[in-house]
């Protein structure tokens, strides 16, 4: 798989410079780079320019604006699996520098500007503007944009949350593998790893770091038993939020086989042949076998006998004894008969010899109990070890004795099926109204997978509420959808999860009331629409908790807020936020771009609608459209507009909107006359 063993520096330019990340990687050809800044891909072209020579590859920004801030990371990917790796670019004057201080202290942030005043400049904490109060001073002066906060506490500290989650990664056994998560939240910032329940600790096999936003987690030569779910959790001063992905690590299978032993009662047995490898499956039933091979030893009233008659049947069916006989010109047939009893009194006295000896089974030093999913079988001279239904806590090392022999080897397992299954129709956000039924669907490669549906970490079951399909085309059915089945929901396939939301369309609960408090008013009230809605209280920004002079109380749809003792001192604004979970689902195109036949030197107008107001992009044919004389790119309210002026021949192709965690994708197409 790919490594990255020379990773980009964080660099720190001025607007109009040029800045150049350079990283160099190992691993099998071909393999797919790809770049990417704040999680969005880079497409080649325009104000980029992208190489890779001899593993060596570089992303350079031509012309440094304040838009090319962030986080670029880079991405190599093969057949065998992928790596990434990670760098800042910082515009100077841009942002002021993240600080760290102590609670109750008074602190400012500055940032450099440049351009031609006047500057009108505006300062946010999280999206929301901050203007000057007893709380924030707002100057500028000489170039120089400063905010102050006075007597600085946890409601001023940026939570921890995830810019890039980690992917989950499919792997074979031995290979070295990189987790990578992208975080931000005021620091100091402190990343912890988890296998299942366990913290991961660093040591030959394992390695952890964090640098700048970056936060890694390196294993080592990994295999089978270390398949199984990861999570990365970041926390600060202001909170904790954590992750989860899924490392599945699949493995060549040996097996113990043929065991070949020698019994001569002059000699002390030996092996005279040693063990081979297989390939085995995880589910199918695995047999190990020994084959006692015994020589006997000739007694004096053998050699008496005609050896020759002896010799001849002792291969043959009985059935053909005579046929054999007669082949080979033998018409003693009282001579045959003896040979025959002795034949038969020399196996039956070798049987007897074979059963002296004692065959023990063990896994990992232990004797296996024989019973359950583990049986042998002894056939003659061959012993057999059948263990049904493999699983893989019978990998280990597994050791068979005969008498003071002992032979052993590692026993490992073939975790991935014959054809892993693969989504034909991936599972996808929905949004429905309330009282509707709401459905999620998707498909799969074949008609024999086993999936489970699940509703955050609870397994769902079948019930008037939930309906189940199986087959190729699978789906979950919610009926009757309300404010409770909003949330995230998944589907299970192979142990590797596939989340989605459900969202609750039309009118959306208002998320902030705002109320200004005065000298004798002491009650808050107001009412929503659903009930059992968390309401969180401030006061001028500061999160407001029940306590001697503050009653905080809600029944139903009701919430209220009681003020006591309130005096000049406590005018202020009081703020109830509204947390609807429908509103912190992923936009979303609601109405889509339509393919468009476009006339020559006629206008054409692509237009699409968003489920919130977020930035877009737009592209043709996958390279980035810019505004020029020609194309503009409006923003109306949730309304994305692109139009084209004087339609030609080139404006024919695909065109795509794309919000980051949704696109939407139109062709222009039409008989446009080529210019003379």
């Amino acid at each position: 798989p790919p490594f990255f063993d020379v990773k980009p520096v964080s660099i720190d330019v001025a607007i109009g410079e040029s800045a150049t990340f350079k990283c160099h990687m190992t691993g099998s050809a071909p393999m797919r780079i790809t770049w990417t800044r704040d999680n969005r891909e880079i497409r080649p072209g325009g104000n980029y320019k992208m190489t890779l020579v001899e593993n060596t590859a570089s992303l350079t920004v031509l012309k440094v604006g304040k838009g090319d801030a962030g986080l670029y990371t880079c991405t190599a990917s093969n057949s065998v699996g992928k790596d990434a790796c990670a760098a800042q670019l910082a515009v100077q004057g841009i942002a002021p520098h993240p600080v760290e201080t102590l609670k109750g202290s008074d602190i400012h942030l500055e940032c450099a500007l440049q351009g031609t005043p006047p500057f009108q400049i505006s300062w946010y904490k999280d999206k929301r503007e901050i203007r000057s109060s007893k709380k924030y001073k707002v100057m500028s002066e000489n170039y120089i944009a400063t905010l102050h906060i006075l007597s600085v506490d946890t409601a001023d500290v940026e939570p921890p949350s995830f810019v890039k989650k980690p992917e989950p990664l499919d792997v074979l056994s031995g290979a070295n593998i990189t987790f990578t998560s992208i975080i931000k939240g005021s620091p100091p910032l402190e990343v912890k790893w988890f296998r299942g329940s366990v913290e991961l600790v660093p040591g030959p096999r394992c390695n952890m770091t964090l640098q700048d936003s970056l936060a890694e987690l390196e294993l080592f030569d990994v295999h089978p038993l270390e398949s199984g779910d990861y999570t990365c959790q970041v926390s600060n001063e202001a909170g904790k939020i954590s992750c989860t992905t899924h490392l599945f690590v699949k493995g060549l299978s040996r097996v113990l086989l043929l065991m070949l032993l020698k019994d001569d009662l002059l000699l002390p047995p030996s092996f005279t042949r040693k063990l081979r490898d297989v390939h085995e499956t995880v589910g199918l039933p695995l047999t190990s076998v020994i084959d006692l091979h015994s020589t006997p030893t000739k007694r004096k009233e053998e050699e008496e006998q005609p050896i020759d008659i002896l010799e001849l049947l002792k291969n043959v069916d009985p059935k053909e004894y005579e046929k054999y006989a007669r082949m080979y010109g033998i018409t003693d047939f009282r001579g045959l008969l003896q040979a025959f009893e002795l034949l038969k009194q020399t196996q039956a006295e070798e049987s007897h010899r074979l059963v002296r000896h004692s065959v023990t089974w063990y896994r990992n030093g232990r004797p296996i109990k024989i019973g359950g999913r583990y049986s042998t079988q002894v056939s003659d001279k061959v012993h057999k070890l059948i263990i049904k239904d493999v699983r893989t806590e019978d990998e280990g090392q597994y050791t068979c004795k005969l008498d003071s022999l002992e032979t052993t080897l590692m026993y490992f397992f073939f975790l991935k099926t014959a054809e892993p299954i693969q989504f034909t129709k991936s599972i996808q956000n929905i949004v429905v109204s309330e009282h509707q039924s709401a459905t999620f669907e998707c498909e799969v490669s074949f008609d024999d997978a086993v999936v489970t549906w699940y509703k955050g970490p609870t397994e769902l079951r079948e019930s008037p509420k939930y309906s189940f399909r199986k087959g190729n085309k699978i789906f979950l059915k919610i009926k009757n959808a309300g404010p409770a089945d909003v949330g995230e929901y998944a589907v299970e396939v192979e142990g590797r999860r596939y989340p989605a939301k459900l969202t609750l369309g039309g009118k959306e609960a208002i998320p902030w009331i705002i109320f200004s408090l005065l000298v004798g008013q002491s009650q808050f009230q107001f009412e929503l629409s659903h009930e059992d809605m968390p309401v969180k209280w401030f006061k001028n920004d500061k999160r407001l908790h029940t306590s001697r002079t503050v009653l905080i109380t809600s029944e139903g749809k009701v919430h209220k807020l009681e003020m006591r003792e309130v005096t000049l001192d406590d005018i202020s604004e009081i703020k109830a936020v509204v947390k609807d979970m429908s509103t912190q689902a992923d936009p979303y195109f609601t109405v889509k771009l339509q393919d468009y036949s476009a006339v020559e030197k006629d206008d054409i107008t692509l237009e699409c609608e968003l489920s919130k107001d977020v930035p877009v992009k737009w592209y043709k044919d996958g390279e980035e459209l810019i505004a020029s004389n020609r194309i503009s790119i409006k923003t109306d309210g949730l309304r994305r507009i692109l139009k084209i002026k004087k339609a030609a021949e080139s404006d024919k192709g695909l065109y795509e909107c794309d919000c980051g965690t949704d696109k939407t994708s139109a062709n222009i197409s039409g008989e446009i006359p080529k210019p003379l």
